[in-house]
């Protein structure tokens, strides 16, 4: 079911003598939780595994055990295990919010938008209290605009906007919604607010650039697209999107480079094959273009961003 899992993240190895050191602390119940909790904030997802292994092993009619152990699993980016243990804590509970909204994250990351809104329905209809409700809708806004429910997203971001107006995911989501609704002098109102508060946000900046883009206000793009690269050089859509203006611009060349290296960093970034489809046109390569093209339908640009591609399909790749 979920075979995107060989995904990059942390490694953490632990010792024999530690791990005895954690299993003579965590004999009851309580400990299991609180040093498992401190293992994750402190990154240890291998030895909190463990910790919540244990504690299954001795009780495993606990949600929360497989809720917690779920989450370890889903840092340390084993998410076939993180959902199963996710799963299994909701048919132990299936009122359970947190393990709704976590195995949202499961789903989002494998790009499984519409399983990740239903769970996030279900982390809204149960949820204990107002952080775990808002957490959720500003969750189901970010799945709302993968899936190009625009008003959706706006609507789930502005109510998070609402009840905190320092929230600044909550600004962004709001802001791509507005653009996406063809909204966007309201979109970079809102982003430069964001800017003002934080005038190192690498992700308002580069949706700035990416609305001036949209906006053909190429200089204006480069500007904010270079300062997002400035303060994060290995961020793959700022990449992409850079690529993508310097291919309007005329620069040709630093255009290939930057987007080669975005499809380096994210390979599964669908946006990014458009880009570089884009860039072989130019060139006069169709042959690379129309792969680029189709790997880019393969990845789920359709369903993220329309039908631009398969019209470049069939303008540019179709036997005559």
């Amino acid at each position: 079911m979920l075979s995107y899992f060989n995904k990059m993240k942390k490694f953490i190895l632990i010792t024999i003598g530690l791990f005895t050191g954690l299993y003579s602390i965590a004999q009851q119940p309580d400990n299991f939780l609180v040093e498992g909790n401190r293992l994750i904030e402190k990154g240890k997802y291998k030895e909190a595994i463990k910790l919540f292994t244990q504690a299954i092993e001795k009780d495993n009619s606990k949600e929360v055990y497989f809720l917690k152990r779920g989450e370890a699993y889903s840092e340390n980016d084993e998410l076939q295990l993180a959902y199963n243990d996710l799963t299994q804590a909701i048919k132990l509970n299936n009122n359970y919010a947190e393990a709704y909204e976590m195995r949202a994250r499961v789903f989002s990351v494998t790009n499984m938008f519409r399983e990740a809104i239903n769970d996030l329905d279900m982390a809204i209809k149960y949820a204990p209290n107002d952080t775990i409700r808002l957490n959720s809708m500003l969750g189901r806004s970010g799945e709302y605009l993968a899936t190009r429910n625009y008003k959706g997203a706006y609507n789930d971001s502005k109510a998070v906007y609402d009840a905190d107006t320092t929230n600044r995911k909550a600004m962004i989501n709001m802001a791509m919604s507005k653009m996406h609704l063809d909204e966007k002098p309201e979109a970079l109102e809102i982003l430069f607010k964001v800017v003002r508060d934080n005038p190192k946000d690498t992700m308002a900046l580069q949706n700035i650039g990416f609305i001036y883009s949209g906006m053909e206000k190429y200089d204006s793009a480069l500007i904010y697209l270079n300062k997002a690269l400035s303060l994060d050089p290995k961020l793959p859509y700022i990449l992409s999107n850079l690529a993508y203006v310097q291919l309007k611009l005329g620069n040709v060349k630093d255009a290939m480079k930057n987007i080669n290296q975005s499809i380096k960093l994210l390979p599964s970034n669908s946006y990014a094959y458009r880009n570089r489809a884009l860039i072989f046109i130019e060139q006069g390569d169709t042959k690379s273009a129309c792969e680029d093209l189709n790997t880019a339908i393969k990845k789920g640009f359709t369903d993220m961003y329309g039908d631009e591609v398969n019209d470049l399909i069939d303008k540019n790749c179709k036997i005559k």
